[in-house]
């Protein structure tokens, strides 16, 4: 991959294939880095991923959707298990 401008021109491999964990994330270039679309991919980036605690269902299966476990955590376990809850 070729950067700058006419007569200051610098060609290096893309950050996806230049061997380096460029975004220190311990997965080096395609297809082991998740940041990478390819080999000319030139940004080692993670794409961004919603938590488990934002997605609005109940991931972990902990008797409640996001947002309640604090609630449900405060009731007494008698009344979850009765669905008083």
């Amino acid at each position: 991959m070729c950067k700058g401008t006419a007569g200051a021109r610098t060609c290096q491999p893309a950050a996806c294939s230049d061997g380096i964990d460029n975004d220190t994330d311990t997965r080096t270039d395609y297809p082991l880095d998740p940041g990478c679309s390819s080999p000319l991919d030139d940004d080692e980036t993670d794409p961004m991923t919603a938590s488990a605690c934002s997605s609005g269902m109940d991931d972990a299966r902990e008797l409640g959707r996001d947002g309640r476990e604090a609630d449900l955590l405060s009731r007494s376990v008698e009344d979850v298990y009765r669905g008083h809850a």
